[in-house]
């Protein structure tokens, strides 16, 4: 019987409708952080990752290179960010 309702629980959870799947995402320009100087390899190889990135998405693409401390200046900028959603490179 506690499997029965079990069953029955995750199967209603299922059904029910979600509204936020009905939003197109991404919503606004995508901000990628790249954690070395601008120029470099890092910096050229994420630049074509965002191109492709955008066209795929249909979204812009910054980026945003924050060199130095060895990658912890921009993973605090990331972490600090306001639309900081726990996805992402995370130690």
């Amino acid at each position: 019987m506690n499997r029965l309702a079990a069953s029955v629980l995750v199967l209603l959870v299922a059904l029910v409708p979600r509204p936020l799947a009905a939003q197109s995402w991404p919503s606004r320009p995508i901000t990628m952080v790249v954690t070395f100087a601008a120029g470099g390899p890092a910096d050229g190889t994420a630049r074509l990752i965002a191109n492709e990135l955008g066209d795929k998405l249909g979204q812009r693409v910054v980026i945003e290179n924050r060199g130095g401390a060895g990658g912890n200046i921009g993973a605090a900028s990331v972490e600090a960010s306001k639309w900081w959603s726990g996805c992402g490179a995370r130690g």
